[in-house]
Protein backbone atom coordinates (compact mmCIF):
# COMPACT_ATOMS: atom_id res chain seq x y z
CA UNK A 1 0.00 0.00 0.00
CA UNK A 2 0.99 3.40 -0.75
CA UNK A 3 2.29 5.82 1.67
CA UNK A 4 0.51 8.26 -0.16
CA UNK A 5 -3.30 8.79 -0.66
CA UNK A 6 -4.76 11.50 -3.15
CA UNK A 7 -6.86 14.29 -1.53
CA UNK A 8 -9.69 15.54 -2.87
CA UNK A 9 -9.30 18.97 -2.39
CA UNK A 10 -12.68 19.60 -2.46
CA UNK A 11 -14.49 17.07 -0.09
CA UNK A 12 -11.26 16.71 2.10
CA UNK A 13 -11.68 12.95 1.27
CA UNK A 14 -9.08 10.29 0.17
CA UNK A 15 -9.58 8.85 -3.48
CA UNK A 16 -8.87 5.02 -3.20
CA UNK A 17 -8.62 4.89 -7.11
CA UNK A 18 -6.07 7.37 -7.82
CA UNK A 19 -2.72 8.11 -7.08
CA UNK A 20 -0.74 11.49 -6.14
CA UNK A 21 1.37 12.58 -9.63
CA UNK A 22 3.54 15.19 -9.88
CA UNK A 23 4.11 16.97 -13.27
CA UNK A 24 6.97 19.46 -14.45
CA UNK A 25 8.35 20.89 -17.39
CA UNK A 26 11.53 21.73 -18.53
CA UNK A 27 14.41 21.35 -21.24
CA UNK A 28 17.96 20.26 -20.03
CA UNK A 29 20.85 19.46 -21.90
CA UNK A 30 22.79 17.07 -19.08
CA UNK A 31 20.57 13.99 -17.51
CA UNK A 32 22.96 14.49 -14.43
CA UNK A 33 22.11 17.73 -13.75
CA UNK A 34 18.36 18.42 -13.59
CA UNK A 35 16.45 20.38 -11.35
CA UNK A 36 13.14 21.79 -12.07
CA UNK A 37 10.16 22.87 -10.40
CA UNK A 38 6.57 21.12 -10.19
CA UNK A 39 3.71 20.90 -8.98
CA UNK A 40 2.13 17.75 -7.18
CA UNK A 41 -1.86 16.46 -6.19
CA UNK A 42 -3.00 17.39 -2.55
CA UNK A 43 -2.05 14.05 -0.38
CA UNK A 44 -2.64 12.57 2.68
CA UNK A 45 -0.35 9.64 4.28
CA UNK A 46 -1.58 6.20 5.41
CA UNK A 47 0.14 6.96 8.53
CA UNK A 48 -1.20 10.30 9.42
CA UNK A 49 -5.06 9.91 7.91
CA UNK A 50 -6.80 13.23 7.72
CA UNK A 51 -4.16 15.71 7.75
CA UNK A 52 -4.10 16.77 4.37
CA UNK A 53 -0.84 18.07 2.70
CA UNK A 54 -1.00 21.12 -0.11
CA UNK A 55 2.41 21.62 -1.63
CA UNK A 56 3.10 25.21 -2.91
CA UNK A 57 6.92 25.41 -4.25
CA UNK A 58 8.31 21.91 -5.13
CA UNK A 59 11.80 21.75 -6.87
CA UNK A 60 12.42 17.98 -8.34
CA UNK A 61 16.29 17.51 -7.81
CA UNK A 62 17.84 15.08 -10.31
CA UNK A 63 20.78 16.17 -10.29
CA UNK A 64 24.38 15.02 -9.33
CA UNK A 65 26.00 18.62 -9.32
CA UNK A 66 23.70 20.76 -7.43
CA UNK A 67 20.91 21.03 -4.55
CA UNK A 68 17.55 22.93 -4.23
CA UNK A 69 18.36 25.56 -1.59
CA UNK A 70 17.41 23.44 1.39
CA UNK A 71 16.24 24.82 4.90
CA UNK A 72 18.03 23.67 7.79
CA UNK A 73 15.79 20.56 8.94
CA UNK A 74 16.65 19.30 5.47
CA UNK A 75 20.15 20.19 4.76
CA UNK A 76 20.69 18.45 8.55
CA UNK A 77 19.23 15.32 6.78
CA UNK A 78 20.78 15.82 3.69
CA UNK A 79 24.48 16.33 5.02
CA UNK A 80 23.67 13.52 7.46
CA UNK A 81 23.13 10.71 4.54
CA UNK A 82 25.26 12.08 2.03
CA UNK A 83 28.33 13.98 3.82
CA UNK A 84 30.83 16.11 1.51
CA UNK A 85 28.43 14.42 -1.29
CA UNK A 86 25.26 15.92 -0.69
CA UNK A 87 24.85 16.94 -4.42
CA UNK A 88 24.09 13.22 -4.96
CA UNK A 89 20.92 13.74 -3.33
CA UNK A 90 17.86 13.06 -5.77
CA UNK A 91 14.42 13.89 -4.57
CA UNK A 92 11.69 15.46 -4.07
CA UNK A 93 12.37 19.16 -2.34
CA UNK A 94 9.07 20.97 -1.30
CA UNK A 95 10.23 24.46 0.01
CA UNK A 96 6.31 25.92 1.66
CA UNK A 97 2.99 24.14 1.72
CA UNK A 98 -0.33 23.87 3.85
CA UNK A 99 -1.04 21.35 6.26
CA UNK A 100 -4.52 20.85 6.55
CA UNK A 101 -6.34 20.25 9.91
CA UNK A 102 -8.51 16.59 10.07
CA UNK A 103 -12.07 17.92 9.45
CA UNK A 104 -13.06 16.11 12.24
CA UNK A 105 -10.83 18.32 14.32
CA UNK A 106 -12.96 21.29 13.15
CA UNK A 107 -16.29 22.50 14.03
CA UNK A 108 -18.56 22.00 10.67
CA UNK A 109 -16.42 20.02 9.27
CA UNK A 110 -14.24 23.32 7.95
CA UNK A 111 -10.96 23.40 7.03
CA UNK A 112 -8.17 24.62 9.24
CA UNK A 113 -4.70 24.53 7.78
CA UNK A 114 -1.14 25.52 9.28
CA UNK A 115 1.77 27.03 7.24
CA UNK A 116 5.13 25.08 7.18
CA UNK A 117 8.42 25.19 5.42
CA UNK A 118 11.13 22.55 4.75
CA UNK A 119 9.94 18.87 3.17
CA UNK A 120 12.06 16.34 1.22
CA UNK A 121 10.95 13.10 -0.28
CA UNK A 122 13.51 10.77 -1.21
CA UNK A 123 13.96 6.47 -1.56
CA UNK A 124 13.76 6.61 2.58
CA UNK A 125 10.61 8.28 2.74
CA UNK A 126 9.48 11.81 4.38
CA UNK A 127 11.66 14.07 5.81
CA UNK A 128 10.84 17.54 7.89
CA UNK A 129 8.27 18.65 10.40
CA UNK A 130 5.67 21.43 11.08
CA UNK A 131 5.43 24.02 14.23
CA UNK A 132 2.95 25.95 14.90
CA UNK A 133 1.43 27.88 17.44
CA UNK A 134 -2.25 29.24 18.07
CA UNK A 135 -3.89 27.16 15.69
CA UNK A 136 -7.26 26.33 16.32
CA UNK A 137 -9.83 28.38 18.79
CA UNK A 138 -11.84 27.04 21.50
CA UNK A 139 -15.22 28.21 19.76
CA UNK A 140 -13.72 26.53 16.34
CA UNK A 141 -12.86 23.01 17.97
CA UNK A 142 -15.01 20.37 17.97
CA UNK A 143 -14.06 16.60 18.91
CA UNK A 144 -17.28 15.06 18.48
CA UNK A 145 -19.24 17.05 20.71
CA UNK A 146 -16.70 18.42 22.43
CA UNK A 147 -15.47 22.50 22.47
CA UNK A 148 -11.34 22.49 22.33
CA UNK A 149 -9.07 24.26 21.01
CA UNK A 150 -4.64 23.33 20.06
CA UNK A 151 -2.81 26.38 21.07
CA UNK A 152 0.37 24.35 20.22
CA UNK A 153 1.11 21.47 17.60
CA UNK A 154 4.66 19.70 16.37
CA UNK A 155 4.56 17.11 13.90
CA UNK A 156 8.26 15.68 13.28
CA UNK A 157 9.02 13.10 10.19
CA UNK A 158 12.23 11.64 9.38
CA UNK A 159 13.51 9.06 6.55
CA UNK A 160 9.77 8.30 6.13
CA UNK A 161 8.97 7.72 10.10
CA UNK A 162 6.82 9.45 12.02
CA UNK A 163 8.61 10.47 14.97
CA UNK A 164 6.49 12.44 16.54
CA UNK A 165 2.27 14.42 16.48
CA UNK A 166 1.82 16.33 19.73
CA UNK A 167 -0.71 19.13 20.30
CA UNK A 168 -2.14 21.04 23.36
CA UNK A 169 -4.58 23.19 24.66
CA UNK A 170 -7.75 23.69 26.52
CA UNK A 171 -10.76 20.82 26.13
CA UNK A 172 -14.09 21.76 27.71
CA UNK A 173 -16.48 18.95 29.25
CA UNK A 174 -19.57 18.95 27.08
CA UNK A 175 -21.76 18.49 30.31
CA UNK A 176 -20.49 21.44 31.93
CA UNK A 177 -22.99 24.24 33.49
CA UNK A 178 -20.27 26.58 32.33
CA UNK A 179 -17.54 26.00 30.03
CA UNK A 180 -14.51 25.05 32.68
CA UNK A 181 -11.59 24.44 30.30
CA UNK A 182 -9.43 21.84 30.96
CA UNK A 183 -5.36 21.93 30.00
CA UNK A 184 -4.51 19.25 27.62
CA UNK A 185 -1.30 17.55 26.31
CA UNK A 186 -1.95 14.81 23.75
CA UNK A 187 -0.06 12.86 21.52
CA UNK A 188 -0.56 10.12 18.84
CA UNK A 189 -0.14 6.28 20.44
CA UNK A 190 1.17 3.24 18.39
CA UNK A 191 -2.55 2.02 17.92
CA UNK A 192 -3.48 5.35 16.56
CA UNK A 193 -5.75 7.13 18.76
CA UNK A 194 -5.15 10.21 20.67
CA UNK A 195 -3.61 10.31 24.14
CA UNK A 196 -4.60 13.01 26.03
CA UNK A 197 -3.27 14.10 29.63
CA UNK A 198 -5.99 16.78 30.79
CA UNK A 199 -5.05 19.44 34.04
CA UNK A 200 -8.93 19.55 35.67
CA UNK A 201 -10.02 22.97 37.06
CA UNK A 202 -10.38 22.99 40.72
CA UNK A 203 -14.63 22.54 39.87
CA UNK A 204 -16.68 22.58 38.05
CA UNK A 205 -20.61 22.66 37.80
CA UNK A 206 -22.49 19.68 35.79
CA UNK A 207 -25.77 20.18 34.43
CA UNK A 208 -26.87 17.00 35.47
CA UNK A 209 -28.11 16.17 39.19
CA UNK A 210 -27.03 19.74 40.01
CA UNK A 211 -23.59 18.63 40.77
CA UNK A 212 -20.38 19.96 41.36
CA UNK A 213 -17.77 18.29 40.69
CA UNK A 214 -13.29 18.32 41.77
CA UNK A 215 -11.94 16.44 39.35
CA UNK A 216 -8.50 14.48 40.49
CA UNK A 217 -5.23 14.94 38.04
CA UNK A 218 -4.92 11.15 37.64
CA UNK A 219 -8.52 12.04 35.40
CA UNK A 220 -7.38 11.36 31.70
CA UNK A 221 -9.15 11.48 27.80
CA UNK A 222 -8.86 9.00 25.28
CA UNK A 223 -10.00 9.86 21.95
CA UNK A 224 -10.18 6.65 19.70
CA UNK A 225 -10.44 6.84 15.94
CA UNK A 226 -13.38 4.70 13.71
CA UNK A 227 -14.72 4.96 10.43
CA UNK A 228 -17.68 6.21 8.98
CA UNK A 229 -19.50 4.94 5.91
CA UNK A 230 -19.32 7.73 3.01
CA UNK A 231 -21.21 7.29 -0.64
CA UNK A 232 -19.24 8.23 -4.14
CA UNK A 233 -16.78 5.01 -3.47
CA UNK A 234 -15.20 7.36 -1.36
CA UNK A 235 -13.05 6.16 1.40
CA UNK A 236 -14.44 5.84 4.91
CA UNK A 237 -14.02 8.84 6.30
CA UNK A 238 -12.56 8.84 9.86
CA UNK A 239 -14.30 10.08 13.21
CA UNK A 240 -13.92 10.05 16.97
CA UNK A 241 -15.44 8.11 19.67
CA UNK A 242 -14.03 9.75 23.45
CA UNK A 243 -13.79 7.93 26.48
CA UNK A 244 -13.22 9.94 29.54
CA UNK A 245 -11.83 8.22 33.23
CA UNK A 246 -12.80 11.18 35.69
CA UNK A 247 -12.05 10.56 39.39
CA UNK A 248 -12.37 13.40 42.00
CA UNK A 249 -15.80 14.03 44.50
CA UNK A 250 -19.03 15.56 43.88
CA UNK A 251 -21.26 17.92 46.03
CA UNK A 252 -24.72 17.53 45.07
CA UNK A 253 -27.07 20.15 45.83
CA UNK A 254 -30.81 20.55 44.05
CA UNK A 255 -32.28 24.22 44.56
CA UNK A 256 -35.39 24.51 46.32
CA UNK A 257 -35.35 21.17 47.75
CA UNK A 258 -33.74 19.65 50.80
CA UNK A 259 -31.22 17.50 49.18
CA UNK A 260 -27.86 17.91 49.71
CA UNK A 261 -24.88 15.55 49.56
CA UNK A 262 -21.29 16.36 49.88
CA UNK A 263 -17.86 14.65 48.94
CA UNK A 264 -19.28 11.72 47.14
CA UNK A 265 -16.05 10.23 45.79
CA UNK A 266 -16.07 8.56 42.00
CA UNK A 267 -13.85 6.80 39.28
Amino acid sequence: TSMFKKEDSKNRTIIPADTVTATFQGTFTNLNDIIVSASIDPFQLSVLAGFGFYADDITIDLSDERNPSFGSVTYGYVSKEFGNDANLWRGVYISSFEMKLPKSFCKDNNSVGIAANDMLIDDNGITGNVSANNVLPRDKGDLSGWQFSISNFTLTFSSGNLDKLGFGGQIVLPVSETPSPMNYDAHLSKDGSYEFSVTPPKTTKFDIWAAEIALNENSSVKVSKTKKKTTNNLEPEEEFIICANLHGKMTIDVKDSKISLADIEFE
